[in-house]
């Protein structure tokens, strides 16, 4: 069961930090943020339960680099963990830009997600979000032109 401080946490330094450098509006950016809450959450559990990490992958570009933002106000970041997790969660990224997960373990990850967090968000995150905010795309959206994120 998703915690309802969870899904009451608002943060907005963070939306707007986003949307400044990013093209995207801030009530998009709040439901972006929504889902970057959802994955930590799923993350979290799932690290407890199968003793390992939810991958970010490409479809998942747009939480990732949502999260980025969320732990540059290390403060906020780690109350939420604290409060919520009660453990501070931190973000690994992987050792090599184009560090690929196997397609059972993909499914095992997007059937835990569904599990914990709904059909709806892997439908989001796998299909809407991966064709509207992947690497590419976010390059685009980008405000400052000097980020390079290929």
């Amino acid at each position: 069961m998703i915690p309802i401080k969870l899904l009451e946490y608002h943060n907005v330094n963070v939306v707007e930090r986003f949307t400044q450098y990013y093209a995207i509006s801030k009530p998009e950016a709040e439901v972006i943020f929504g889902q970057l809450k959802l994955f930590l959450y799923a993350s979290v559990e799932y690290s407890h339960d199968r003793s390992k990490r939810l991958n970010i992958v490409d479809e998942t570009f747009i939480i990732d680099e949502m999260w980025h933002f969320f732990i540059l106000f290390t403060q906020d970041y780690y109350v939420f963990c604290m409060s919520i997790f009660n453990e501070f969660y931190h973000h690994v990224p992987s050792s090599t830009r184009n560090e690929s997960i196997s397609v059972n373990e993909l499914r095992e990850q997007m059937q835990y997600i569904a599990d914990v967090c709904g059909e709806e968000t892997v439908t989001l995150w796998y299909q809407d979000w991966a064709l509207k905010y992947n690497a590419r795309k976010m390059h685009a959206l980008s405000i400052l032109p000097e980020l390079d994120f290929e």
